[in-house]
């Protein structure tokens, strides 16, 4: 690098540099788990299962090399022969732990189902190896302290959930009428349903003010990233209220920051979120080859809206504030159809076979 640079032309701008600290490995993960597992009776079954795994040697990316001028980073330029440097190193951890118990109840009087809670928590220095973005509102990618890796990056991740319930079941109705025509109608239809609560996702308080400031300021702080700052007293959970009143108002953060951060990325929570679907359907035997089916499934069955994580950027006037809903896991759209999904769907189906 150094024989390039000084060969430069004079009069030619310092460029930018990508670098690689020491010599680049491929990250690791260790995985664990252990399960215990019951049989109560003969269609019940209760089970208990850890798991854990940490990583390391993960990639991270570091753009301060070359900073300075803002907070204890040095008067100027440690190099002055390039502009902003951002450097790859694996020095990126994660680490998970999760506990999830487990009942499942097998064909007892034509009812089957699982209910399950797990209670965990992840934490990273960048979720999805700081490449892909988990939420391209609320993900951090970049080390965001110049002097640690971990100092304010290490936290909880951007899908830490700390409480999860998964319900589903299945229930052929035991409703049985002697008139066979009414039984015809009435009898033998079959119930399905399902049920998801998690607690809310983390996010993290952004000073877009002070972070446009450094750019400005041309101080190799490009792609620098200012946390907010708290100065007073702060909630650090914002639920579903903060549609209408603001969960955090840009008065608890300080308006002239010295560092990149007191508090560490991710350190706040959004609303959890809440879901539930239901089906019916039944079979109508026409004869020995053909019969028929019908059946409705509602998605949302209880119209329960689910809101996004607030505001996070202490430059926006809608700081605090919640502005959208969340696309459910279930729709009959599939996945990405987000606001044509939030509310409640109805679906009707007919199904011939042969």
């Amino acid at each position: 690098m150094g024989d390039f640079l000084s060969g430069a032309p004079s009069g030619c701008a310092a460029p930018d540099l990508n670098d690689v600290v020491g010599r680049l490995q491929n990250p690791k993960y260790v995985e664990w788990n252990l399960q215990v597992q019951h049989t109560l009776g003969q269609h019940t079954v209760v089970s208990v299962n850890y798991v854990g795994n940490h990583g390391y040697d993960e990639l991270l990316e570091n753009p301060f090399s070359n900073a300075f001028g803002f907070g204890q980073l040095p008067a100027g330029a440690p190099d002055t022969r390039v502009q902003n440097v951002l450097t790859l190193a694996n020095n990126g951890v994660s680490n998970y732990n999760g506990l999830t118990a487990a009942v499942q109840e097998q064909f007892t009087h034509g009812f089957s189902g699982s209910f399950s809670y797990t209670f965990s928590h992840t934490l990273d220095n960048a979720s999805n190896g700081g490449i892909l973005p988990y939420s391209f509102n609320n993900s951090l990618l970049d080390q965001l302290s110049p002097f640690s890796a971990t100092a304010l990056n290490y936290s909880n991740a951007d899908y830490d959930v700390r409480h999860s319930l998964n319900a589903n079941c299945v229930w052929d109705l035991p409703v049985k009428f002697q008139n066979r025509a009414l039984h015809t109608i009435a009898g033998g239809w079959t119930v399905s349903g399902t049920f998801f609560y998690r607690t809310g996702l983390p996010f993290s308080v952004v000073d877009g003010t002070a972070t446009g400031n450094i750019a400005n300021g041309n101080l190799n702080l490009f792609n620098a990233t200012v946390l907010g700052q708290p100065i007073t007293g702060v909630a650090l959970n914002c639920g579903a209220s903060a549609v209408d009143s603001p969960c955090l108002t840009a008065a608890q953060f300080t308006t002239a920051p010295a560092s990149f951060g007191t508090i560490p990325r991710n350190s706040f929570r959004g609303p959890g979120y809440f879901n539930s679907d239901l089906g019916l359907k039944k079979s109508f035997r026409l004869n020995e080859r053909f019969s028929f089916t019908l059946g409705a499934n509602a998605y949302n069955i209880l119209n329960h809206p689910n809101f996004a994580n607030p505001v996070s950027d202490l430059s926006q006037s809608s700081f605090g504030t919640i502005l959208n809903t969340v696309q459910p896991p279930t729709s009959p759209y599939g996945a990405f159809a987000a606001a044509a999904t939030d509310a409640r769907i109805l679906q009707v189906m007919g199904k011939l076979t042969f």
